[in-house]
């Protein structure tokens, strides 16, 4: 385990994949707190990983790092069409949602939600429909289009996630679609 004060990079690494959930928290806290720039490009090659651990503790890692990721993960996005790995890049943009009182999405975001919702990847319509509960009222327009225009399954989810939303609009609109 790290001593408080004498950590560097490839030790926080090793704590990353710690079977204790306190050790691997407080690494990539640290790891996003000290050394975004130099852990990125490894996280995200993890995200292709086939150990679904290494995945998931990725995932959080780069969740940690904020807003300020999300265009390269959107740039991301776009270059790779590995559902795996989409998928991945979902469940980091829900990870910062649910970490960002503020609601502050660059705009960007809505143009890979959309691909998403296209893709017709149930793993990926569930993690978007996540995204857009998470981004409240930001995302009801979109919820909205995904229950009118989406599979079976993006409607279930979408219907389920605007009668999670507290606001007028959104009690509005699920109270007519029931």
């Amino acid at each position: 385990m790290i001593k408080a004060g004498k950590s560097n990079l490839d030790d926080l690494f090793e704590d990353l994949i710690h079977p204790n959930p306190n050790i691997s928290k407080q690494a990539y806290i640290e790891i996003s707190e000290k050394y975004q720039e130099e852990a990125m490009p490894i996280l995200l090659s993890n995200l292709s990983a086939s150990d679904i651990e290494l995945r998931r503790i990725s995932v959080k890692a780069l969740g940690a790092f904020g807003v300020g990721i999300v265009p390269v993960l959107c740039q991301r996005f776009k270059e790779l069409e590995d559902r795996v790995i989409r998928t991945s890049i979902f469940k980091i943009f829900v990870q910062i949602a649910a970490g960002n009182d503020e609601g502050q999405f660059p705009e960007q975001i809505f143009d890979v939600i959309d691909i998403a919702l296209k893709a017709e990847i149930p793993e990926l319509t569930l993690t978007t429909i996540s995204l857009l509960r998470q981004l409240n009222i930001k995302g009801l327009s979109t919820l909205i289009r995904a229950y009118e225009n989406g599979d079976s399954l993006a409607k279930l989810a979408a219907k389920t996630a605007i009668g999670e939303i507290d606001h007028p609009i959104a009690e509005k609109y699920f109270i007519k679609i029931l």
